[in-house]
């Protein structure tokens, strides 16, 4: 894998996490005349994880990131082990 190819592979990874937390978004909203109505619940507990630092998260949120983050690790890793070539 050369570093073109490891960019556009995180690239893939990070639009597929968007594009999860996205259709993740539209089984917890509701559409009423055209507008999105996100539960006061899931703002409120989005709110406070964004402001939260990772270490400060429960573990289970931990959890959820961190599995992201071991997803990006492991493009990295076979970047490495192919060489890193440019």
């Amino acid at each position: 894998m050369n570093r073109d190819e490891l960019r556009t592979a995180l690239a893939d990874l990070a639009h597929e996490v968007w594009a999860g937390w996205w259709r993740h978004q539209n089984t917890v909203s509701v559409t009423i005349a055209g507008e999105v109505i996100i539960p006061a619940d899931k703002v409120s507990r989005w709110d406070r994880q964004s402001k939260t630092p990772h270490a400060a998260l429960s573990p289970k949120e931990q959890a959820s990131d961190l599995g992201i983050a071991d997803r990006y690790l492991a493009l990295v890793d076979a970047y490495v082990g192919s060489g890193g070539e440019e």
